[in-house]
C-alpha cells in the first residue's frame, strides 16, 4: 500500500513539473511568434521599427537583421524555435496522459540540454559579434534555463542527486562557449570577459562534480532512451507525435518566408550590367562611361522623398544607361553633421551617410545606397554593420571606418558642396529642400515622377547643340560581371 501511495505521489509530482515546463514553453512559444514577426518585419517592410529597438545595446531589429538570426534554410530561428516549444508541449501533454512518474522528463532533458547550447553560443554571438541584444532572445534564454532548473528539481533517476544532475546540465553551457571560441576563434581570443565567464562555468562545474559523481550522469542518456522506448511501444501516441512534428516542420520549410539577402533589396537591379565609377572629385556615379547628360542628386538617406526620387532616376538611368549618368551626393538632414540642420530631424541620417562612404571604400556603394534606401536608414550603427556584413563587406574593417575622421570628413565635404547650391537656390527664390539635382545648368527641387524626367531629359536633349558638352570627367570605373 505503502509502495503504491509513494508511486502516486511520485506520479502527482511529475505532473506538476509537467505543467510547469507546459507554463514556460508556451511562453517561449508567445515570444517567438512575435520575434517571428519581427524578423519578417525587419525584412520586408522599409522603415520598420519595433517595439524592441530601444537603443543600440537593446535593438531586436538589429539582431534580427544579422546573418546569425537565420542559421538554417533561410529561416528564422525564432520559428525554429516555436517549433522546439510545440514539440515540447506536446512530449508534456502525452506525458501527463501516459501518467508515470518519470515519462518523458529524461527526453525533455536532453532537448533542454541543447535548447541551453544554442542558446549560449547565440547570446555570445549578440555580445560579441552582433553588439546588440534581443531583449526576447534573452527572455528565451532565461526560459530555457528555468526550464533546465524544473527538469533538476524534478523527479530523478533512483540514486542520482540534484548535483549530478546539474553536473549534467551544465554541460550544455559548457559545450556552447566551446563551440563558439572554435567557431569564433579570433573573436573569442580577445574577449577578456569570455574567459571570465568560462572560468567560472568551469569552476562552478568542478564543484558539482566532486559534490555529486559523474558515473550517475549514464542515468540520464539511459532515461531518454527509455522514454523513446516508451513513445515506441504507445503506436498511436508515437504516430501522433511524429505526425505533428512531421507536418510542423514541412510547414516550416515549404511556408515560411525565408529572408536570404538577395538582388530584390537592390534599386533598378542594382548595379547588374551597368557601368559605376568615381568622379575626379571622388563622387560616385552610375550609368553611362561618356554619360550625355550628368544628373547629380543631393540625397538623404532617411527622407521617404528622396528614396522615392531616386527610385524613379536609377530607372531612367537604367533604362538609357550609355546615356544618362546619375553622381551622388550626401546630404543627411541630421544635426549631427550637417550645419544647416539646427535641431533633431532624421538622427540616423549621419550614420548611413557614413555607412555609405564606409561601403565604398570596400567597393559596395551602390549596394550600401540601395539597402539603405529600401529600409529608409532606420538602423543603428550595429545595424549598419549587420548590414555591411550581409552585403559581403568586412566587419571589423567597416567598423573601423565609421569610427574615422575620414569617413566623416566626406560627409561633411558633401554637405558643404551641397550648401554652395543651397545658397544658389535661396537667391533664385527655389529655397532648399531634399531631394534636390541638378542637371544641364539647372536645379530642380523635390520629387518629380517618371514622365517629368523623359520630358525633361528629352528638352535638354533637344536644347544641346553638343550632346557630348554635360559628359563629366572620371577617375575610375567598373562594370559588375
Amino acid at each position: 500500500m505503502n509502495r503504491l501511495e509513494s508511486s502516486e505521489q511520485k506520479s502527482s509530482h511529475a505532473r506538476t513539473w509537467l505543467l510547469i515546463i507546459i507554463a514556460l514553453s508556451l511562453l517561449g512559444l508567445l515570444a517567438s511568434m512575435y520575434l517571428s514577426y519581427v524578423h519578417w518585419s525587419v525584412h520586408n517592410l522599409p522603415g520598420h521599427s519595433s517595439g524592441c529597438a530601444i537603443n543600440q545595446k537593446i535593438n531586436c531589429d538589429t539582431v534580427a537583421l544579422s546573418r546569425y538570426s537565420t542559421v538554417l534554410a533561410g529561416i528564422s530561428n525564432s520559428v525554429w524555435t516555436g517549433l522546439y516549444y510545440i514539440m515540447l508541449i506536446a512530449l508534456c501533454v502525452l506525458g501527463l496522459l501516459e501518467k508515470k512518474s518519470h515519462w518523458p522528463l529524461g527526453l525533455i532533458g536532453i532537448l533542454n540540454l541543447f535548447s541551453v547550447f544554442v542558446s549560449v553560443i547565440l547570446l555570445l554571438i549578440s555580445e560579441l559579434i552582433i553588439q546588440s541584444f534581443c531583449i526576447y532572445c534573452v527572455c528565451l534564454s532565461l526560459i530555457n534555463v528555468l526550464t533546465g532548473l524544473v527538469w533538476i528539481l524534478g523527479p530523478r533517476p533512483d540514486g542520482v542527486s540534484k548535483s549530478s544532475a546539474a553536473g549534467f546540465w551544465m554541460l550544455g553551457p559548457q559545450l556552447g562557449f566551446t563551440i563558439f571560441s572554435v567557431g569564433f576563434s579570433t573573436t573569442a581570443f580577445e574577449a577578456r570577459v569570455l574567459w571570465l565567464v568560462w572560468l567560472l562555468l568551469t569552476g562552478v562545474w568542478i564543484f558539482l562534480l566532486r559534490k555529486g559523481s559523474p558515473r550517475t550522469w549514464t542515468g540520464f542518456p539511459i532515461r531518454a532512451w527509455q522514454d523513446v522506448r516508451t513513445l515506441l511501444e504507445r503506436p498511436k501516441k508515437a504516430a501522433v507525435f511524429s505526425l505533428l512534428f512531421f507536418c510542423l516542420a514541412l510547414a516550416v520549410l515549404l511556408f515560411a518566408p525565408k529572408t536570404v539577402f538577395d538582388d530584390s533589396q537592390f534599386i533598378a537591379e542594382g548595379v547588374q550590367d551597368i557601368h559605376f565609377g568615381k568622379t575626379e572629385d571622388g563622387h560616385n556615379w552610375i550609368g553611362a562611361l561618356e554619360p550625355e547628360i550628368t544628373i547629380t542628386e543631393y540625397s538623404d538617406y532617411q527622407c521617404p522623398f528622396c528614396r522615392m526620387a531616386h527610385e524613379v532616376v536609377r530607372q531612367l538611368v537604367r533604362e538609357q544607361k550609355d546615356q544618362l549618368r546619375i553622381v551622388h551626393v550626401h546630404v543627411p538632414l541630421d544635426h549631427n553633421c550637417n550645419p544647416m540642420i539646427t535641431k533633431p530631424f532624421h538622427p540616423n541620417a549621419c550614420n548611413c551617410a557614413r555607412a555609405a562612404v564606409c561601403a565604398d571604400e570596400q567597393g559596395r556603394f551602390w549596394q550600401m545606397n540601395d539597402a539603405l534606401f529600401v529600409r529608409q536608414c532606420n538602423l543603428d550603427a550595429n545595424g549598419l554593420a549587420m548590414l555591411a556584413q550581409n552585403l559581403g563587406m568586412q566587419l571589423e574593417l567597416f567598423r573601423y571606418c565609421m569610427q574615422s575622421i575620414s569617413a566623416e570628413q566626406k560627409v561633411r565635404d558633401d554637405i558643404r558642396k551641397c550648401q554652395k547650391v543651397a545658397k544658389e537656390c535661396v537667391k533664385m527664390g527655389k529655397g532648399f529642400a531634399t531631394p534636390m539635382f541638378q542637371v544641364a545648368g539647372e536645379v530642380i527641387i523635390g520629387y518629380k515622377n517618371k514622365a517629368f524626367w523623359d520630358e525633361k531629359i528629352t528638352s535638354i536633349r533637344k536644347n544641346q547643340s553638343d550632346p557630348r558638352k554635360s559628359k563629366l570627367p572620371h577617375s575610375s570605373a567598373g562594370l559588375k560581371p
